[in-house]
C-alpha cells in the first residue's frame, strides 16, 4: 500500500456534507472582521499614543528622540512648550523671554523659512538643528555647508557663552564662515583639520539683525538626540543652547507643514506605515482562509509493487547479458571495500594498503591474500565472478562476526 494526496477526496468529502459549505462561510468573515478590527486598533494606538516617534521629538523617548532633554529643561525651570506645525508656531505669542528651536529643520524650504523667521524675529533666540541650504539662503548667511562628521571630539575654539569650555561629540552639518562674515564659529574638528583652508564648525552664531532673531545654527544633532546626549560635553553644549530663556517653544517639524510639491524630499504620513500595516494583516488573513488545501491523506493501491531482490536479479542478468564480467567484479569489489571501511573505521580517501592491513588484522588472514581479493585484477568471466562474489561474501561476514 502507498500513500498519496487525492485531490478529488476534498470534493467527494464537501458534497457528502452539505452544511460545510455553509458552515465555513460565517468563519471566513467573521476571521476576516476580526483581523481588520485589530489591525485598527493597533492603526488607532499608533497613531493616539501621546508618544511621538519623530526624530529630536520632546516627546519621543526612543534612541532618536529629545525626550531627556526636554524633561532635565523642566527640571531646571523652563518651560518646554512642543509644537507640531507651523499654524500652532505662528498662533505662540512669541517675544522676549523665548528661545524657538527648530527640528527636523532639514524639511523646511526656503519660503517657510522666511515666514518662520518674521513670526520668530521677537525671540531671544532661534536654534536651527541641522538645517540644510534653505535656511541658508533664507537668513541670506555668510556660511556655506558642509555635510560630514568625523568622530574625534570638538574642542569649543570660541568664547562664545554656549560653548565656552566645552567638547563636543559627533556632529553632521559644519558651516564655514567666508571672508569678513559677521558670524562666530564654534567647535571645528580638531587634529589639525584646518591645514587645508577649511574653517567650517559645528556650531555658528548669527547676531540679531531687524529681519530676525539671534539664529544659532547647530550641526551636531546628538546634543539634543536621546542616544547622544551623554557622549563628552553633549548635554552642557545643549543645556546652554536651548536653556537660556524661561520659555523654551520646541517645532518638531512634520510632513503636514510641508506644501504639496514644494518639500525638498519625499515624505510619508503619518498614517502611512499603520495603514500599510493593517493592510498586511488582511492580505495575510485571507490568504490564510482561502488558501487551497490538499486535504487529507487517504490510502490507494498502488499499480506495481517491485521486490528489491528483483531488481538485483535484473541488474546482474544485465551485467551478464553485456559479457562485462571486468565491470561487474570491479562494481563488486568497491560495494565490499566500502563496507568494510565503514566496519572497521577506515577513513574514506586511505591508502589501498591501509585496509588491507586492517582487514588482516581483523580476520586474521593474510593480507597478500586479502590485497588480491578487494584489489586484484578484473574477473575472466562469468565462473570466476561467481566466485568472486561468494569470496567477497565471504570476508565480509568474517569481518561483521569477529
Amino acid at each position: 500500500m502507498g500513500t498519496m494526496t487525492a485531490l478529488d477526496t476534498d470534493r467527494v468529502t464537501a458534497a457528502s456534507r452539505p452544511g460545510a459549505r455553509r458552515f465555513l462561510r460565517p468563519r471566513v468573515v467573521l476571521a476576516v472582521l476580526a483581523a481588520l478590527v485589530v489591525s485598527g486598533l493597533a492603526a488607532l494606538l499608533l497613531l493616539g499614543t501621546r508618544e511621538s516617534g519623530t526624530p529630536l521629538d520632546p516627546d519621543n523617548p526612543s534612541r532618536s528622540g529629545g525626550q531627556a532633554m526636554a524633561r532635565v529643561l523642566a527640571d531646571q525651570g523652563v518651560d518646554v512648550q512642543a509644537v507640531r506645525s507651523r499654524d500652532a508656531l505662528q498662533d505662540k505669542q512669541i517675544g522676549q523671554g523665548t528661545t524657538v528651536v527648530v527640528t527636523q529643520a532639514q524639511l523646511v524650504t526656503t519660503a517657510m523659512w522666511r515666514d518662520v523667521l518674521r513670526t520668530t524675529s521677537g525671540a531671544d533666540r532661534v536654534v536651527l538643528v541641522a538645517p540644510g541650504g534653505a535656511a541658508l539662503r533664507a537668513l541670506d548667511a555668510p556660511l556655506s555647508r558642509r555635510s560630514g562628521g568625523f568622530s574625534d571630539s570638538s574642542p569649543a575654539g570660541c568664547d562664545a557663552p554656549l560653548a565656552r569650555g566645552l567638547t563636543l561629540e559627533g556632529g553632521t552639518e559644519r558651516y564655514d564662515p567666508s571672508d569678513g562674515a559677521d558670524a562666530q564659529v564654534c567647535f571645528r574638528p580638531g587634529g589639525g583639520f584646518g591645514a587645508g583652508g577649511d574653517q567650517g564648525g559645528y556650531v555658528a552664531l548669527l547676531p540679531r539683525t531687524a529681519e530676525h532673531a539671534e539664529v544659532v545654527l547647530l550641526g551636531a544633532p546628538e546634543t539634543i538626540r536621546n542616544s547622544d546626549v551623554r557622549d563628552a560635553d553633549n548635554a552642557a553644549v545643549g543645556l546652554r543652547t536651548l536653556g537660556q530663556s524661561p520659555t523654551l517653544v520646541w517645532w518638531s517639524v512634520s510632513a503636514t507643514d510641508i506644501p504639496a510639491g514644494d518639500a525638498d524630499k519625499p515624505v510619508f504620513p503619518r498614517w502611512f506605515a499603520p495603514t500599510v500595516a493593517m493592510l498586511a494583516v488582511t492580505v495575510l488573513a485571507l490568504m490564510v482562509l482561502r488558501g487551497r488545501r490538499l486535504g487529507r491523506l487517504v490510502d490507494e493501491p498502488l499499480p506495481v509493487v517491485v521486490r528489491a531482490r528483483e531488481t538485483t536479479e535484473s541488474r546482474g542478468q544485465l551485467y551478464r547479458r553485456s559479457g562485462d564480467a571486468g565491470r561487474a567484479s570491479a562494481v563488486l569489489r568497491s560495494a565490499t571495500r566500502r563496507r568494510l571501511s565503514r566496519s572497521l573505521g577506515v577513513a574514506p580517501g586511505s591508502s589501498p594498503q591501509t585496509l588491507t592491513d586492517a582487514v588482516a588484522a581483523s580476520t586474521g588472514r593474510a593480507p597478500g591474500e586479502i590485497h588480491d581479493l578487494i584489489h586484484g585484477a578484473p574477473a575472466a568471466g562469468d565462473d570466476a565472478l561467481v566466485t568472486l562474489a561468494g569470496q567477497l561474501s565471504q570476508l565480509e561476514r568474517e569481518v561483521r562476526h569477529r
